[in-house]
């Protein structure tokens, strides 16, 4: 889903998901870096452009993990892009 919503960026290269060693998952949060992403998708997102269409999935991933003024937020910048034609 992340990687789908990094498409709605105006520059997508900016995004990137790395790749981890099989033994590093011994210790591996998978919520933490997938909030992390979010963030970052946002930052990238407020910085430099996207389509917005992109803030009503970053919404869509905040309801599913239960960040719930995440997706507040995100339906509202959605809403503020759509009055801006964008």
């Amino acid at each position: 889903m992340l990687r789908q919503t990094a498409e709605f960026l105006d520059d997508p290269s900016l995004f990137t998901i790395e790749t981890r060693e099989l033994s590093e998952y011994e210790t591996y949060d998978p919520r933490q870096e997938h909030i992390q992403a979010l963030y970052e998708l946002e930052r990238l997102a407020l910085e430099h452009g996207c389509k917005s269409g992109i803030w009503r999935r970053l919404r869509n991933v905040a309801d599913q993990m239960g960040l719930d003024d995440d997706a507040e937020r995100y339906e509202k910048l959605f809403h503020d892009a759509l009055a801006k034609g964008v």
